[in-house]
């Protein structure tokens, strides 16, 4: 059975949030955190993502005060048996002292590396392999980069970010050649464009261990900030996160 994973910007809407988040989809079923470092100029992210990250960074919200909402995400996560990982820029890596801080997840995925090549950053963390299915067919892809890797997150669509879009027919082909160049038996996750349960099942008939919901996810918490603001009442994130998940109990159950 596919696994859901959920994708959330650090710090959006405030620490406490973000901590109730994550343990809300955690106990709900979700077996992936794909946390995002909050940044001025985020890449690969649609317009609701891109909000996020704006939110959070005219917050005040630090990168010191992100690193330390994620160790304690990684701890609760530890105890589930989820897994984190971190998706982030190059940019807020190159400083040895802030790459330093970063606590050991079990991937990192950085979005402006060049996925024909290894890292020219030495991550604290295993890498997660960022690529889309228009590489992966192309003639001369014919391996992975020889680092060490935690799973692969192909794009089921090709651009940004965001939901309302149509997958390609070719995903399970590059699924397939995905397979067949690994030996490691890396678990291949799909996103972009996913956003219902109808989605999450098509991803894991391509052949996908995991499919990840971002956009769709951002926008229930948003809308739900709205209300509780036009009610002048504090954000329930927590009851939030339940009522999202209720159409995907059926994967759970199954799983």
């Amino acid at each position: 059975m596919t696994k859901l994973g959920v994708y959330w910007t650090i710090g959006d809407y405030g620490r406490q949030t973000t901590i109730d988040i994550a343990r809300e989809l955690i106990a709900g079923g979700v077996k992936l955190l794909e946390l995002g470092l909050p940044f001025s100029d985020p890449l690969l992210d649609g317009p609701l993502i891109q909000e996020s990250h704006h939110r959070v960074t005219a917050s005040g919200f630090t990168y010191e005060d992100a690193v330390g909402c994620l160790s304690e995400i990684c701890a609760i996560a530890k105890q589930a048996h989820a897994q984190v990982s971190v998706m982030t820029a190059s940019q807020l890596l190159y400083d040895p002292l802030r790459l330093a801080k970063l606590p050991a997840v079990d991937g990192i995925l950085v979005t402006d590396l060049n996925s024909r090549h290894p890292s020219p950053i030495q991550l604290p963390s295993p890498r997660v392999f960022f690529v889309s299915q228009q590489v992966v067919l192309s003639e001369d892809f014919r391996s992975l980069p020889n680092e060490s890797l935690s799973m692969i997150y192909l794009t089921r669509l090709q651009g940004i970010t965001g939901d309302g879009q149509s997958a390609s027919s070719e995903t399970a082909a590059a699924v397939q050649k995905l397979k067949t160049l690994t030996s490691q038996a890396l678990p291949i996750w799909l996103g972009f464009g996913v956003t219902s349960v109808a989605d999450v099942k098509a991803c894991g008939s391509y052949g996908a261990a995991g499919a990840i919901i971002g956009t769709a996810f951002v926008r229930h918490i948003a809308n739900a900030a709205k209300r509780a603001q036009e009610l002048g009442t504090p954000l329930d994130a927590r009851s939030a996160v339940r009522q999202w998940l209720e159409p995907f109990k059926a994967i759970f159950e199954r799983a």
